[in-house]
């Protein structure tokens, strides 16, 4: 009559606030989805709130570390792009930069920090929130600190859910 037995278990018996509860339990917390549609996140289906938590700790065991890549070489001989991985999926990446310009004593004069998403808002989106530096005592090094919010937008069973989780990613040059 309803496509199944009107008394078995589905996921209309799981409730927002059972998802919340797994949301915050993963370091996350929710966020109104006007946000994850400013940014064009691609939602995601789930049908329980056991298949949500699946997708969150299989996501958290494939994290890539931040591992700062060989520098490359700017237009200016004193200068220097770091970046990093904050987190990557088949059809988008997210990265952290630092481009730091250093005079011919090699100590550090600029340095200019920024966070990119490239390819498909799926199925994280990313918000920058700020970035800032500190310098070794010798100024000729330092590291770059880049704060944002990794963004989910999730379908369940006749309801839209949105979550951020706040991100921290540092890269040292």
């Amino acid at each position: 009559m309803f496509g199944g037995s009107f008394f078995a278990k589905d996921a209309l018996a799981d409730s927002v606030e059972d998802y919340n509860e797994v949301a915050k339990e993963h370091g996350m917390e929710p966020v109104d989805s006007e946000l994850v549609d400013a940014l064009e996140v691609s939602r995601l289906e789930f049908d329980s709130v056991e298949e949500f938590e699946a997708f969150l700790e299989a996501e958290e065991e494939t994290e890539y570390e931040t591992v700062v890549e060989v520098p490359k070489l700017l237009q200016a001989s004193g200068t220097k792009t770091y970046s990093t991985v904050i987190s990557k999926t088949p059809v988008m990446t997210i990265k952290g930069y630092a481009k730091v310009t250093r005079n011919r004593s090699g100590v550090v004069t600029n340095v200019t920090k920024w966070s990119q998403q490239t390819g498909v808002a799926w199925p994280i989106g990313w918000e920058h929130v700020t970035a800032y530096h500190s310098l070794n005592s010798s100024k000729k090094g330092g590291t770059t600190t880049i704060k944002g919010n990794r963004l989910y937008y999730i379908m369940v069973p006749k309801k839209e859910l949105s979550y951020k989780r706040g991100t921290t990613a540092k890269i040292n040059f």
